[in-house]
């Protein structure tokens, strides 16, 4: 039966900073017993800059190619909703695999918004936030 570890809210990003490594605390080759690894969520802030060395740090202890990578919403802070190409390709570049379609699929923020109002692509009037 194959064997599955999800590893959720990261924020490898704050590790970093201060100069720690998470995964560092489980045995070296302990993430080789599994055949797939999920990293599900909140990976890293601002991911356009921290991502890539996010998972050159992490491919030292986990396989890439058994990496599943499924961002949370801080995957997505300071850049578009709609920049999930972009996170796709970071880690696809890194050798790991993208597992997720959008969430926010058939929506777009709209211009001039107090909160993260939104509208339907089909045309739908925005919702205000309170």
């Amino acid at each position: 039966m194959p064997r599955l570890l999800v590893v959720a809210d990261l924020h490898h990003d704050r590790w970093a900073a201060a100069r720690r490594d998470p995964l560092a605390l489980m045995p070296p080759g302990w993430f080789g017993q599994f055949d797939m690894v999920i990293l599900s969520g909140d990976v890293v802030d601002k991911p356009k800059v921290r991502l890539a060395p996010a998972l050159e740090q992490i491919g030292r202890h986990i396989p890439l190619d058994r990496l599943q990578v499924f961002p949370g919403n801080h995957c997505f802070y300071d850049q578009v909703l709609d920049g999930e190409d972009r996170l796709a390709r970071i880690v696809t570049t890194a050798g790991a695999h993208y597992a997720q379609g959008t969430l926010w699929g058939g929506y777009r923020p709209t211009r001039g918004s107090r909160a993260l109002d939104v509208r339907l692509e089909r045309g739908d009037e925005p919702r205000r936030s309170p």
